[in-house]
């Protein structure tokens, strides 16, 4: 989209040059209409530039959270703040685009940025209401989650009540887990106090060096380490499969498929950290 932006003036002679191939007429013939009237090209031109940057925000977020590491520490955040991001941040594409437009008029450049980021309020909405009602129950698992944080939990202040909202990963949801949570707490916050981590592997490790002194919480971290925001990294594994096992490997056993998929999948993971 930045290209199409950056060559709009290209687009409809594009069209025009391409139109008689018949290369999706309907939409061609609808694009065509907008850019014949001065006035709506610009609206359109407005338009994109603010999906672009109130996009980037969405895209950043997707290829994080699509990612492989122990992302269950951080996805709340990486959630919380898209809508904030929208909100907030600037708007470097359609400030010069309305400046441009705007010929210099400051007020007016304002008025074209002001009104055009209203366009992309309905699919802000959409994801809020999708995030606070439908997901409500999700989000919230992924959010108590931050609590494994050695980093987090020093600011989340948290307590047995906190504690309990474990419960939304239904593999936590038994009082024995939270009770051996609740009585290793002060050890746990004790020996997070200071602690100051840049990367999320480093998180891992920490939990390592900690697994003797907070068995319980250690045991929590490894189960809620395999819980991932979404199903990237299980389609790369169904993709190595694919690329290693042909039809030539039809009767090959489960065990040797398993083994061989894991083989290829840490040791691509060792390659990423050397």
């Amino acid at each position: 989209m930045k290209q199409v932006l950056e060559y709009f003036g290209d687009v409809e002679p594009f069209l025009r040059e391409n139109e008689n191939d018949h290369l999706a007429p309907a939409t061609t013939g609808q694009l065509l209409d907008i850019l014949n009237d001065a006035s709506d090209a610009k609206e359109l031109e407005l338009e994109l530039a603010a999906l672009i940057d109130g996009g980037s925000h969405f895209v950043t977020a997707t290829y994080y959270l699509e990612g492989d590491g122990p992302l269950i520490f951080s996805c709340y955040e990486r959630l919380a703040s898209v809508s904030h991001s929208v909100a907030v941040d600037a708007y470097p594409n359609l400030e010069g685009v309305a400046s441009r437009q705007a010929n210099g008029n400051l007020a007016l450049c304002n008025q074209l940025v002001t009104r055009t980021k209203q366009c992309i309020s309905p699919g802000l909405r959409f994801f809020q209401r999708k995030f606070s009602q439908e997901f409500h129950d999700l989000v919230r698992a992924f959010k108590s989650a931050r609590l494994c944080c050695p980093v987090q939990v020093q600011n989340l202040h948290p307590n047995a009540a906190s504690l309990a909202e474990l419960r939304k990963f239904s593999f936590l949801n038994n009082d024995a887990t939270i009770d051996g949570l609740v009585n290793e707490l002060p050890r746990y916050l004790a020996a997070a106090d200071g602690t100051v981590i840049e990367e999320e592997e480093e998180k891992v490790q920490w939990w390592a060096r900690h697994a003797r002194t907070l068995p319980n919480w250690s045991a929590v971290v490894r189960k809620l380490l395999l819980v991932q925001p979404s199903s990237a990294s299980a389609e790369r594994v169904f993709s190595l499969i694919n690329h290693f096992f042909t039809h030539l490997q039809e009767n090959a056993l489960k065990e040797t498929v398993k083994a061989s998929v894991m083989l290829r999948y840490n040791n691509n993971q060792r390659k990423k950290i050397q």
